[in-house]
């Protein structure tokens, strides 16, 4: 998507500026699969990308007309579904 859906990119590479000066490894690198990427197996990564792909996924959707009427999240998802809303 990173290639294919220009909103979901500029989303993931502001998720990235955000985070790239709280953590060691680098979100775009994980989210792409990159040799030097962290590990997403780690919850201290997995929650981070998942927040980032939700919210990019969200943005997204929203670019092509499709607005949520309401906002649901479970755990980390939670941020998310507020940030979204």
């Amino acid at each position: 998507m990173m290639e294919s859906a220009p909103t979901f990119a500029d989303t993931m590479c502001l998720c990235h500026k955000a985070f790239e000066d709280l953590v060691d490894w680098s979100l775009l690198d994980t989210v792409q699969g990159s040799d030097t990427a962290t590990s997403p197996d780690r919850i201290e990564v997995a929650q981070p990308v998942l927040f980032a792909i939700t919210v990019s996924m969200a943005k997204q959707w929203q670019a092509l007309g499709m607005q949520p009427s309401a906002v649901l999240g479970n755990g980390f998802g939670e941020i998310a579904a507020a940030y979204i809303a």
